[in-house]
């Protein structure tokens, strides 16, 4: 860990109580750092000593925290830091940090499923057009191999009424949500489920920035 180390984006916060202390933060066992939890990941180890992502951090057992960045995940990793934490011989699963980012897209794909069911979710480009120059988007998912004009104007409108954009998604991911076998356009209303999802939405992006904290 030596030489300086740059500050690197950190998520935004959920809302923070008055009692928003000292108790919600934890040492990254990477750098050393002590963060707040939404700005870090949870990992615990299962009965059959194999390390498994908490991103809800919900999850039973003593948990060891990691700054939320692909490269901190991966030098953890790679300088075997889990089992010397543990004091016993950890097993980490192959390309972790990929799962780590397939564990947060099911997450987000949960809480955009949940607001379908709620009535919260439109699809379509004229939909999702409409909504968003209404004022009522909070987050809208393009699919992301989708190259055309209509992504292109979709992408403007966003940008223009400040609506965050994914681009995260197949088309065939979306579509499971709404059982169709594919959908491109997909926004999320304004509603408490859709806080959630932009905040998963930063943490993931947060966790494949690229970074110098982990040198």
């Amino acid at each position: 860990m030596g030489g300086s180390m740059k500050k690197r984006p950190q998520p935004k916060r959920r809302k923070a109580s008055s009692s928003d202390d000292g108790s919600c933060r934890r040492m990254c066992l990477t750098t050393g750092r002590r963060l707040h939890k939404d700005a870090m990941i949870r990992f615990v180890v299962d009965p059959h000593n194999c390390l498994t992502p908490d991103i809800k951090g919900d999850l039973p057992g003593r948990g060891m925290w990691i700054t939320l960045n692909k490269q901190c995940l991966e030098v953890a990793i790679r300088k075997d830091i889990f089992s010397k934490h543990r004091k016993t011989k950890v097993i980490v699963p192959k390309d972790l940090a990929s799962w780590v980012a397939v564990v947060f897209q099911r997450r987000i794909l949960s809480l955009v499923s949940l607001s379908r069911r709620c009535g919260f979710l439109v699809t379509g480009f004229e939909n999702v057009s409409a909504l968003v120059k209404a004022g009522k988007a909070s987050v809208v998912f393009a699919c992301c191999c989708l190259a055309s004009y209509n992504e292109k104007k979709i992408s403007t409108l966003c940008e223009k009424w400040h609506v965050n954009i994914s681009h995260s998604f197949m088309a065939e991911d979306l579509g499971k949500i709404c059982n169709r076998h594919s959908i491109v356009f997909a926004a999320v209303k304004k509603c408490g489920m859709s806080v959630s999802i932009n905040y998963e939405m930063r943490r993931l992006e947060v966790f494949l920035k690229e970074s110098d904290s982990a040198r």
